[in-house]
């Protein structure tokens, strides 16, 4: 497992991106030093790919081709660009949205399997807005 310290990502702007683009760079070194038979896993705060409804309070450079979803996290994906994960990374594991998601991606194996874990303690009085997404 790799860790990725990505708690000053920035949704929706490029702040730190220097600091994320060294990160990345620093990850495909460790990850081509790893035995060829390791499965590796990417751990991170912020997930890559997490995904939003898209409301109006979300830039529309934000929103997918279709308009319909919403993807965080600029920063991370400009340096996921610059220095992609290989393909023998298989999950990344990432929390910071407050709900479960899993994406997956075609076709498959193009791009890690990406597990958002919900990021807060289960409290009763907590309130949880699970989104749902349909083709």
């Amino acid at each position: 497992m790799v860790v990725l310290d990505s708690a000053n990502a920035c949704d929706q702007s490029n702040l730190h991106q220097n600091h994320f683009d060294a990160q990345f760079e620093k990850i495909q070194s460790l990850m081509n030093e790893a035995p060829a038979a390791n499965a590796i896993w990417l751990q991170s705060h912020r997930p890559l790919w997490g995904v939003n409804k898209p409301d109006d309070d979300i830039p529309k450079t934000d929103l997918d081709a279709s308009g319909r979803y919403a993807v965080i996290d600029r920063t991370l994906q400009t340096a996921f660009a610059r220095d992609s994960l290989p393909k023998r990374v298989h999950l990344v594991l990432s929390g910071h949205m407050h709900r479960f998601q899993t994406i997956g991606f075609e076709p498959r194996g193009s791009l890690p399997s990406d597990i958002v874990t919900i990021h807060a303690v289960l409290n009763p009085a907590f309130h949880f807005n699970f989104l749902s997404f349909h083709s």
